[in-house]
């Protein structure tokens, strides 16, 4: 096995399955000190929230990828690289599913 990949694929995945927090809104808030103000609590601003969201799905691809290929084995790879299609090809659709919403 690689070791380098073994420990870095779950690292990705992990890491990509919590950025999808980043495009939550958590609710209204006042400021400390500031009462007239409010402000979201959420890390993407609401016209970057597709981009954050396709961004993060792109890199669950390679967290895949890492995961069948550090086994060494070539079955659990060509599992991967199936996982890898599926997901690039559903993609495809969400994007222009989300690209059509704009016009």
């Amino acid at each position: 096995m690689d070791k380098l990949f073994f420990l870095l694929a779950p690292a990705i995945a992990v890491t990509t399955a919590m950025l999808a927090f980043a495009v939550v809104p958590f609710g209204q808030t006042n400021r400390a000190g500031d009462p007239s103000g409010t402000y979201q609590f959420v890390i993407a601003p609401e016209r970057y929230r597709h981009r954050v969201h396709f961004r993060r799905d792109s890199l669950t691809v390679y967290a895949i990828i890492m995961g069948g290929w550090s086994s060494n084995s070539k079955y659990s790879l060509i599992g991967a690289m199936r996982s890898t299609a599926q997901i690039v090809s559903y993609e495809i659709p969400m994007g222009t599913s989300i690209l059509a919403s704009y016009f």
